[in-house]
């Protein structure tokens, strides 16, 4: 009730495949970490963080998802568990970080006809990848805590996979007041030359920047996450997730800036044949306040592997509102050509926000508006 931390959660087994959940701390402590969840088929979810104590304490930490297991006859290939959301941090203390999710099982291989030609027969899919898990959000206290960043999100690693999606990476945790958010996690890659038409995972967005106390700035959006890796043959790379919004200064005599707006992830590499490269997220928003934020950049887009084509660059993020404008974000550079020399095959990049309106002039005796 008043002082002392969470318990941990168990970590799963066959009977119950899920990780338990940390215990929540009371006034002060930490939360207890998620159990990770067992494997098969599917694999467990990781359990959730518990949250910090009310006054001081950070969240726990997600627990991992399971494996999905390798498919046998009359099995089918397991899912991925997903990962533990982290817990929330109490008045002053920091979000838990997502867990990892879980990969994937591997799919049967396909059997020759017993009779007639050889062909080769059907090979199973594989399971689904498991997400990451969210982070935990920071702290409203008095000196606010950045919120936890996304857990990275399940691989796909069976080489024989066909049509099965990377998971995608957790959002980052919300900050407290006036502090950042956290940043997206990566999305899944997938590993192996056979995957030809899995698709790597999307990387996580950012958590949005807390709004600052009055008089006080307001917190850095997250930078999102990257996107997953592409299979090595005709492989795309995962889209880089979205930059989140900076948070909003507060208000007093003189307005306070507002949070940069996050940064979008970078779209990762392609496969080394005619993949595509994955698009770079957006950048945030700057928040508004008496200096607007700078808008955060776009992601570089991925690059192109031999034949393909690179990925695009990110959106730019708008400068916030203020009394001074804030600048805009620059746009993220397109994809290099890897190995080809064909100009039209390359990423382009995306174009610098524009900057702030500039405020209207007060009347006589009166205050000008905010831009």
């Amino acid at each position: 009730l008043l002082f002392g931390n969470g318990g941990n959660g168990g970590a799963g087994d066959a009977t119950h495949p899920n990780g338990g959940h940390g215990g929540s701390a009371g006034l002060w402590g930490n939360g207890g970490d998620g159990g990770s969840g067992v494997a098969g088929a599917p694999g467990g979810n990781g359990g959730s963080g518990g949250n910090g104590g009310t006054l001081f304490g950070s969240g726990g930490v997600g627990g991992a998802g399971g494996n999905g297991t390798a498919a046998t006859a009359g099995q089918a290939a397991g899912a991925g568990g997903n990962g533990g959301h982290g817990g929330s941090a109490g008045m002053w203390g920091t979000g838990g970080a997502g867990g990892k999710a879980g990969t994937g099982g591997a799919g049967a291989a396909g059997v020759n006809s017993s009779s007639g030609p050889a062909t080769p027969g059907q090979a199973g899919a594989a399971g689904a990848a498991g997400i990451g898990g969210i982070g935990g959000t920071g702290q409203d206290g008095v000196f606010g805590q950045a919120g936890g960043n996304g857990g990275s999100g399940g691989a796909v690693n069976a080489t024989t996979s066909v049509g099965v999606s990377a998971g995608a990476g957790g959002t980052g945790g919300t900050g407290g007041v006036g502090a950042p958010g956290g940043n997206g996690g990566e999305g899944g890659e997938v590993k192996t030359v056979g995957a030809l038409t899995s698709t790597a995972g999307t990387g996580g967005a950012g958590g949005v920047g807390g709004v600052g106390a009055s008089g006080t700035d307001g917190g850095a959006g997250g930078n999102g996450g990257s996107g997953g890796h592409g299979g090595w043959l005709f492989g795309d790379g995962g889209a880089g997730g979205a930059g989140a919004n900076g948070g909003v200064g507060g208000a007093g005599a003189t307005g306070a800036r507002g949070g940069a707006g996050g940064d979008g992830g970078r779209g990762n590499n392609d496969g080394a044949y005619g993949g595509v490269g994955g698009p770079g997220g957006a950048g945030g928003n700057g928040g508004d306040g008496g200096d607007g934020g700078a808008g955060g950049d776009g992601g570089a887009g991925g690059a192109a592997g031999l034949f393909g084509k690179a990925g695009a660059g990110g959106g730019n993020g708008l400068g916030g509102n203020g009394g001074a404008a804030g600048g805009g974000g620059n746009g993220g550079s397109g994809g290099g050509l890897g190995f080809s020399s064909n100009p039209l095959f390359d990423g382009q990049p995306g174009p610098d926000g524009p900057t702030g309106i500039a405020g209207a002039a007060g009347a006589s005796g009166s205050d000008g508006k905010a831009g």
